[in-house]
């Protein structure tokens, strides 16, 4: 079985980024993405578990847990944010997460709804009235973005 899918190639690169600058840690990879990539090593070696795994949603993005020790250790836990940057993985870079914001921010953000019918009416609203957001996610999408640059 290959392991050439995008989001692989993204982890391999995070991976031998970290290890490069100095930081050789087991990270755990999580959520979808984790599910996907433990099926297929078990598929791989032909083992099965006790419970059934059921198949992973589709994603797009590598969940991460990094260990406390790490993350209360200033130079490694700057090296972790360095190296994301660096590789372009940020969430303000990410069309999909600036989306996702306006919509939480519009929609939920100071917002109370009664019964969860009331939410599921204001998010189909949303997405009905696009053109009434038409200005301010043209702003937004735009990629027109300055790069972070480490000290």
């Amino acid at each position: 079985m290959a392991w050439n899918d995008p989001l692989t190639t993204h982890l391999l690169d995070f991976l031998f980024e970290l290890e490069r600058n100095g930081l050789k840690t087991p990270l755990t990879i999580a959520g979808g993405f984790g599910l996907f990539l433990k099926r297929r090593y078990l598929a791989e070696r032909g083992e099965r578990t006790l419970l059934d795994m059921h198949r992973a949603r589709a994603t797009e993005d590598i969940d991460i847990f990094v260990r406390i020790d790490l993350l209360c250790d200033m130079q490694q836990s700057q090296s972790i944010v360095d190296t994301l940057h660096r590789l372009g993985y940020s969430p303000n870079l990410n069309l999909t997460e600036r989306l996702w914001k306006f919509f939480k921010k519009k929609i939920l953000y100071n917002k109370y709804y009664v019964t969860f019918d009331e939410l599921l009416s204001a998010c189909k609203t949303f997405f009905r009235c696009r053109p009434k957001y038409r200005d301010e996610l043209r702003s937004l999408l735009a990629e027109n973005f300055h790069l972070y640059q480490p000290n």
